[in-house]
């Protein structure tokens, strides 16, 4: 609680509560969103994972691990972080939506840093299969398809978007993939609704 309101000075005081409660998992958790602010990464990431073997719960130990991938990405740690999001893969029940999506997302993340284009295409369109109204997941996506020239696909993903959860920037990036497709009154359109809605 004081950590939360505002007194960082706290390290000692937490990892006394770890050694004093060896089976909690939440000083751990809070130890490596420390570690995490001092940008000792590998000490955060670590943290997170002693966490994970600590939870009860197997959703709480998948948003754990994923956390600790997150941190090693940042690191640059790009080998280490897709082996504990392979492994997790492994064991993790098919069932579980949510947990499925976290992981997939941080694996897709690696495939993004590491510019392994086509593998983050196939693992975003998977996202987007377990949880079709994630927005900024398909705006990623959608740019990320009109960098590669393949405008059908970004057309494709920006309609939903446009239909779904309109924003100006999803109707001008509309009329951007309308333009290179040669559908040059519709992108006028496009054009136009993104400047109702508060576009340049």
């Amino acid at each position: 609680m004081r950590y939360r309101f505002g007194k960082n000075d706290i390290l000692s005081d937490l990892q006394k509560l770890a050694g004093d409660h060896p089976k909690h998992q939440s000083p751990s958790m809070w130890i490596g969103v420390l570690y995490e602010e001092f940008k000792q990464y590998d000490k955060s990431a670590n943290q997170f994972m002693v966490a994970a073997g600590l939870a009860i719960k197997e959703v709480d130990k998948t948003n754990y691990i994923c956390r600790a991938v997150k941190i090693l990405i940042e690191d640059n740690e790009y080998k280490k972080a897709k082996k504990l999001i392979m492994e997790r893969l492994m064991s993790v029940n098919d069932t579980s939506i949510e947990e499925l999506f976290e992981l997939y997302h941080v694996l897709a993340l690696i495939q993004k840093k590491t510019n392994q284009d086509e593998r983050y295409l196939s693992l975003t369109e998977k996202l987007l299969e377990i949880k079709p109204t994630e927005s900024d997941i398909r705006f990623d996506l959608a740019y990320k398809y009109s960098g590669k020239k393949n405008h059908i696909m970004a057309l494709y993903h920006y309609k939903i978007l446009c239909d779904l959860s309109p924003s100006w920037a999803a109707w001008n990036n509309l009329g951007v993939e309308l333009s290179e497709l040669g559908l040059l009154g519709k992108s006028v359109e496009a054009y136009m609704i993104a400047k109702e809605m508060g576009g340049t």
